[in-house]
């Protein structure tokens, strides 16, 4: 591992935060707006007050501390002006003849192109990983970031401005735009992330070669018994593809279940097809089994339909139907599962091993909120966000992925709870 230079001596580092602090300090300078400045001033302050407290322990490298401080530049600019306000963005907007400001999507691709690269850092010498696992793990924590500050905004805005929705963030009127600033920030950490690959070309990037792999490690012994033995993951399958079988018989919208269903065609093989591999627990079934068919029978009556639902509205004098909440809390769930494969993939130690699978399904909820996004656009444009059943609720898409979220966090706190100090011992890596 490389020696670090301490902060009295790393000029190089004296001169960036020089340099950011007068871009700072001109930005902080009569803003548009004084409570926004400060509320987007607000992770500028901790997340600055952490590299310092922890370059004793941890000191990046220059380069990835050129590109955090970069992209805080960019955003310094932005809450000074307000990010829909931006003189820059309206540059932006007469030269290429767009419809927006772009400045907030300049800076949220900004956050995955600069900032991947130190999140890369970071896992490589602290999460046991190799350059692969730590490439697509950084794009993985970038798009749940950026997940999970969409889902801080909506908050905000209520409590800040209640009623007025996503116009007080500067959505411009673009009902996607959610949706468009969590596809950027995952354009921008793919984009970084295939640069400092070094491979020649994107198929041997994205290529997993599992026969260097390990077996899952620390699984239970039942995860290597072969699947005519395991009594309960046969009755386990028997039970869902009848459930999956009533749930295709006369669905209520056939090109809504069609296109649910893409998940179940795309992830059922891939776990037939793994099993020998990746063997899953019987806890991991269970869970992927519920989950399942809790989506089938979404995809049946679509989500936003579901008696059940209905039930519990009446029950509880809900605004809504909350089946597809459920669902969304359920996915967030699937971090247990996904850990177990992940380990198995790359060996990634300490609290890692915890985090990173919650990140990636995190990551993969705002996807899919993305996916949904387009979709809907090619399908119904006129009826846009309303073709997707929100049901009245401009904050939908926020708060599904907040509870994907809170299903996540609450796996990962079990865990840990757990396995106790032991089970995250290495966390942080070595002192620098």
């Amino acid at each position: 591992m490389n020696a670090f230079p301490t902060f009295r001596e790393n000029r190089f580092l004296h001169i960036v935060l020089a340099a950011y602090a007068l871009i700072w300090i001109g930005t902080a300078i009569n803003p548009r707006d004084w409570l926004t400045w400060i509320l987007e001033n607000i992770l500028v302050f901790v997340f600055v007050g952490i590299f310092l407290a922890t370059y004793r322990r941890f000191a990046f490298s220059n380069l990835s501390y050129l590109f955090i401080a970069l992209f805080l530049s960019l955003h310094a600019v932005g809450t000074n002006t307000g990010y829909a306000q931006s003189p820059i963005g309206d540059w932006l907007r007469e030269i290429l003849d767009l419809q927006r400001n772009p400045y907030d999507r300049l800076i949220h691709f900004g956050f995955g192109l600069l900032l991947a690269y130190p999140c890369r850092e970071l896992l490589l010498r602290t999460g046991g990983l190799d350059n692969r696992g730590a490439s697509w793990s950084a794009v993985a924590l970038i798009t749940a970031a950026s997940v999970c500050f969409e889902v801080v905004e909506s908050i905000i805005a209520e409590i800040v401005s209640p009623g007025t929705g996503p116009a007080w963030l500067g959505a411009q009127g673009d009902e996607w735009d959610m949706q468009f600033d969590i596809a950027v920030a995952l354009a921008g950490a793919t984009v970084a992330m295939l640069i400092a690959s070094r491979r020649a070309g994107v198929a041997a990037i994205l290529m997993v070669q599992l026969r260097q792999r390990a077996p899952v490690r620390g699984g239970r012994p039942e995860n290597q018994k072969p699947f005519r033995t395991r009594r309960l993951l046969q009755v386990l399958c028997v039970a869902y593809a009848l459930v999956w079988i009533i749930a295709a018989i006369e669905p209520l919208d056939r090109s809504d279940w069609l296109l649910e269903n893409i998940l179940v065609f795309v992830s059922v093989p891939v776990l037939s097809l793994t099993y020998r591999r990746f063997p899953l627990s019987d806890i991991s079934s269970v869970l992927i089994f519920l989950f399942l068919v809790m989506h089938a029978v979404g995809a049946h009556y679509t989500y936003a339909e579901v008696p059940l639902g209905y039930w519990l509205k009446e029950t509880f004098e809900l605004q809504r139907n909350h089946f597809d909440r459920i669902a969304h809390f359920s996915f967030g769930i699937m971090a247990y599962p996904v850990q177990e494969i992940f380990l198995g993939l790359t060996g990634a130690r300490g609290y890692w091993r915890f985090i990173l699978p919650a990140s990636l399904i995190v990551a993969l909820s705002g996807f899919f909120e993305i996916v949904e996004a387009v979709i809907a656009m090619l399908v119904n444009p006129e009826l846009g966000a309303a073709y997707l059943g929100l049901q009245g609720d401009v904050w939908d898409a926020q708060k599904d992925m907040a509870l994907a979220i809170l299903g996540a966090v609450l796996v990962v706190t079990l865990q840990l709870l757990h396995s106790g100090p032991s089970g995250a011992k290495g966390a942080g890596g070595a002192r620098m």
